[in-house]
């Protein structure tokens, strides 16, 4: 009898806590689900805009295969304009810019990198941008714009990259001495691609200034 008195205690219990407590229970597990849902469907969204983006920078890609530089810049509007922060939009842009300045389209070229630079998310796509709208600016007769741009802030991977074009632009100015400085810091940084030519840039440079010493030498002995 006890027994019975205190199961139907506890299902009065239970029945008391039911009705406190479902509306609260039901709606986190309509959360619940619905935040699964919403997940999956975002991961969903995303992963078609990835492929979307794919489509279009294979696009450019083959575009700029075929020397079509017009059907490029329209495929990589179309990655600026709706797929901006993928990394597609930023290395369509390169790609473009590759094509133009093989094509001497320097003032188009710059303006594609000068995207890259501004927008792309992806840091290293940044400062590799960076990197070639100097070396446009440099042939576009602007050093200064282009050692502008190389005093930004950097990654330290980049840092030789920068230097040695730092140091190609000062030489052409005829600062020898700031390009010496440019680099010695080059090849002390790991990142540059052929440490031998950028060594021998700088024995050159070496060379040629003690060689101007010797001749002022030599003028003032007579």
């Amino acid at each position: 009898m006890v027994d019975a008195v205190n199961d139907d205690e506890q299902l009065d219990r239970l029945k008391e806590w039911w009705q406190e407590n479902w509306l609260p229970l039901v709606l986190g597990l309509g959360l619940a689900i619905s935040g699964v849902l919403g997940w999956n469907m975002w991961q969903s969204y995303q992963k078609e805009q990835a492929e979307l983006a794919s489509g279009h920078f294979e696009q450019v890609r083959l575009a700029i295969q075929l020397g079509n530089i017009g059907l490029a810049n329209e495929q990589v509007d179309i990655l600026k304009s709706k797929y901006r922060s993928s990394a597609y939009a930023a290395q369509g842009a390169m790609l473009v810019a590759k094509g133009l300045i093989e094509s001497e389209d320097l003032a188009g070229a710059a303006s594609q990198l000068e995207w890259v630079v501004n927008y792309a998310d992806d840091d290293k796509l940044q400062h590799l941008g960076r990197i070639r709208l100097a070396r446009v600016r440099w042939s576009q007769g602007e050093p200064e714009a282009a050692l502008d741009l190389l005093s930004a802030p950097k990654l330290e991977s980049f840092t030789g990259l920068y230097a040695e074009l730092r140091g190609d632009i000062l030489v052409s100015l005829g600062r020898e001495a700031e390009a010496k400085e440019a680099y010695k810091l080059a090849v002390q940084s790991a990142d540059v691609s052929d440490l031998s030519a950028l060594q021998q840039k700088l024995s050159d440079l070496v060379f040629e200034n003690e060689q101007m010493n010797a001749d002022d030498q030599e003028a003032v002995a007579e």
